[in-house]
């Protein structure tokens, strides 16, 4: 009851696919190059990959490249398979619906050329990470070549689906041990390095935003102490409170405003090429610097703030006794 879902393959997404199948396209001309997964019927359901046009793979004869069985595990001359929509449209086809029941040549090895009907066209899924370009695929039944297993678990439920696993597991194969792993390990395992770079990037800016501060507070202190008959004066000839801490904080503001603009171009670079190291990414826009430049200037105002308040509040005539 804890399972969804249980499908074959000989590799599984995050691990990479090794098979590269030569396959002719229907307007002629060089053939292309697609990838290779052997899977069994009930992968797509296990992945909930969409179908687009056909039908799924199913446990059929007319379906399966290579079965175990009668047949010896011979491969089969003619077979029924899946392509995902880029192989579809590398292959020469216009729309998924085009593409059923057309029989494409397909070079398994340089001595096996089998005849492929492709039955079924299923959307475009990641099998690597966002790092790489969705790749034109090819999907078909080899009962020798399905190595790993998928279990969808129902939500919620993944101890007891685990738990219900093993004793599977052990009442079948009770001297070999089970070894599996999470998918979601799997998929964070792909961006250990964005992750890190993360955490170390995350470290460095609180430390470069606490030194920062520590200086403008002191900054701040010795242009109050230095500015102090400047202020008296300007009380007496009629400045106000917000006056004299709108005059502070604007001192402080410029600097902080260019150490932005200069700060903008660099960072632009630097993201944007971290970014092109994807094939689907977000763009670069400029309302995430306009928010750094915010923050910048508002911690800014929090550190000097207080020293701005006391120097707007000082007694004139204290103000100008002062040496």
């Amino acid at each position: 009851p804890y399972i969804t879902a249980v499908g074959r393959s000989s590799d599984v997404p995050t691990e990479g696919s090794e098979d590269r199948l030569q396959m002719r396209p229907v307007t002629g001309g060089d053939t292309v190059m697609l990838d290779g997964l052997p899977t069994g019927p009930d992968f797509f359901k296990a992945y909930q990959i969409k179908l687009l046009a056909g039908r799924y793979l199913s446990k059929s004869e007319a379906d399966t490249l290579r079965a175990r069985g009668v047949d010896g595990g011979e491969y089969h001359r003619d077979a029924n398979i899946i392509v995902n929509a880029s192989g579809a449209k590398l292959l020469g086809f216009d729309s998924p619906e085009a593409a059923l029941q057309q029989v494409i040549a397909t070079d398994l090895t340089s001595a096996l050329r089998i005849n492929a009907t492709i039955v079924g066209v299923v959307d475009d899924f990641h099998f690597d990470s966002a790092r790489d370009v969705i790749r034109p695929g090819i999907y078909y039944i080899d009962a020798f070549r399905q190595s790993d297993m998928s279990v969808r678990f129902a939500g919620g439920n993944r101890a007891a689906a685990i738990d219900a696993i093993e004793q599977a597991w052990r009442a079948t194969f009770p001297d070999e041990i089970l070894n599996y792993r999470l998918m979601a390990d799997l998929v964070e395992n792909q961006y250990q390095t964005d992750n890190r770079l993360g955490e170390v990037l995350t470290i460095f800016t609180i430390l470069a935003v606490t030194i920062s501060c520590m200086g403008l507070y002191g900054l701040a202190s010795f242009t109050a102490e230095r500015r102090t008959k400047e202020i008296g004066i300007r009380k007496i000839l009629g400045a106000g409170l917000r006056d004299i801490m709108g005059l502070m904080l604007w001192q402080f503001s410029k600097p902080i405003l260019i150490a932005n603009l200069v700060a903008w171009p660099v960072a632009f670079y630097f993201l944007n090429d971290w970014l092109n190291g994807f094939a689907y990414r977000v763009e670069l826009g400029v309302m995430p610097f306009i928010g750094v430049g915010v923050a910048a200037l508002t911690i800014g105002w929090l550190t000097i703030a207080s020293h701005a308040w006391l120097v707007a509040r000082t007694n004139p005539i204290t103000a100008l006794r002062h040496e």
